[in-house]
């Protein structure tokens, strides 16, 4: 929706987000009913679908672009990757008797972020370029700072 807007079509964007919501709020109360809290997420993420679909059938109807297909497949590799490895640490985790959710949390997404970067990192040269052009070319040192006069 934010590409609607971009184009300065607010009422392409009203209109795709009023499917999202009604579809949503729809979804929730039926499969919440249907099979509790887990039906929420369910309609979320096909609500999300929905708006996703009817977004990118409206932008084609505006303007020609070409989807990066390729990109898109590295990020979904790296996503279902990292999957895989959260769920294996969770795995671990648990069958090292750790109790504590909070810290299974906190690892498991600071894994997976690393992970994440790391893979999308190592596959797409894209997003390496991207990350290279933004690191600075030194690092300012933290003692610098506190040795000046």
């Amino acid at each position: 929706m934010n590409a609607l807007n971009a184009l300065d079509r607010p009422d392409v964007a009203f209109r795709v987000n009023i499917v999202f919501i009604v579809t949503n709020a729809v979804l929730n109360v039926v499969l919440v009913f249907w099979i509790g809290w887990i039906g929420a997420a369910i309609a979320t993420v096909t609500s999300a679908c929905v708006g996703l679909g009817l977004s990118y059938y409206s932008l084609r109807q505006l303007v020609t672009f070409a989807v990066p297909t390729g990109e898109l497949s590295r990020q979904i590799i790296a996503a279902l990757s990292i999957a895989g490895l959260v769920g294996g640490g969770r795995y671990l985790l648990e069958s090292l008797d750790v109790t504590h959710n909070a810290f299974i949390v906190v690892s498991l997404t600071a894994f997976g972020a690393a992970m994440y970067f790391l893979i999308l990192f190592t596959i797409s040269q894209q997003f390496r370029t991207t990350v290279i052009a933004n690191t600075p070319d030194q690092l300012p040192s933290v003692l610098d700072t506190f040795t000046a006069e």
